[in-house]
């Protein structure tokens, strides 16, 4: 999957231009415009799910991130935040919650099969 996390980094910023293929020079198309769509249907579905979430603490964040991880708004499918695929399969889902009380959580595979396991750190 590294080019799947190359062209998200190398696009987020550019979602118009990368859907509609305005820009001049820039052709998505293939395997990197399936991998585009899938990656933009998750991030609507986020910021959907977390634009009008206020937590009350970091805790409730957490929380509220590890449900988030096991959405499946479009089903056990690559468009999911909670990412299945036939050909390919989710390794972990890692939370960082940096701050007084530092928290790491690490998941084996999907959330939704399995839990997550808070690890002990000190930063």
């Amino acid at each position: 999957m590294c080019t799947f996390i190359m062209l998200y980094k190398l696009l987020k910023d550019y979602p118009v231009i990368a859907l509609h293929n305005r820009y001049l020079g820039l052709d998505i198309v293939g395997r990197a415009k399936e991998l585009w769509a899938s990656s933009e249907s998750r991030r609507l579905r986020a910021y959907r799910l977390l634009s009008r979430f206020k937590p009350s603490g970091i805790d409730d964040a957490v929380s509220k991130l590890m449900e988030v991880s096991a959405d499946h708004e479009y089903g056990k499918t690559t468009r999911s935040i909670c990412w299945h695929s036939d050909n390919y399969r989710q390794t972990s889902s890692t939370i960082m919650a940096p701050g007084a009380r530092p928290r790491v959580l690490y998941c084996v595979g999907n959330h939704c099969e399995n839990e997550f396991e808070e690890q002990h750190v000190s930063f």
